[in-house]
């Protein structure tokens, strides 16, 4: 296999933005940095249509299965460190209060076509998804 080592680079840089993007940035200086760091997510798009080029319906179908599996492990993760964290906070919780705040109840589908289930950081796997869905759909 081959190792693309500028593509890591871009990778890696682009990961790191990531985790300075959700740092907090003061003033207007904070706001025109927060502006120019919003580049990493159409770049790992597109490294993953790059490799993704020229493959099977097959494989698309793999990778939608995949990100999907990845997506419901990633979401019952958060939904148990959310639930936690509110009962640790409040000493009580109720099951079907808790349920009833989360977006996903009241605006099903736009949750499974936008984004995630309790606080919206897992959209990226969302987007990967329909991407992959799409694909294998369209026979790219």
């Amino acid at each position: 296999m081959e190792e693309y080592k500028s593509l890591n680079t871009l990778k890696g840089v682009a990961c790191i933005t990531v985790i300075l993007l959700h740092c907090s940035f003061p003033g207007f200086l904070g706001r025109f940095i927060g502006y120019f760091m919003r580049f990493p997510v159409p770049v790992f798009f597109m490294i993953s249509g790059y490799f993704a080029s020229n493959r099977s319906k097959q494989w698309y179908r793999d990778k939608a299965k995949y990100i999907f599996i990845l997506i419901l492990i990633s979401e019952l993760l958060m939904g148990t460190v959310i639930l936690t964290d509110d009962w640790l906070t409040s000493g009580v919780i109720s099951i079907a209060e808790w349920i009833m705040q989360f977006e996903f109840i009241h605006h099903p589908i736009r949750t499974i076509f936008l984004g995630t289930i309790f606080n919206g950081t897992l959209w990226y796997l969302y987007a990967v998804l329909w991407v992959w869905v799409i694909f294998s759909a369209w026979g790219y």
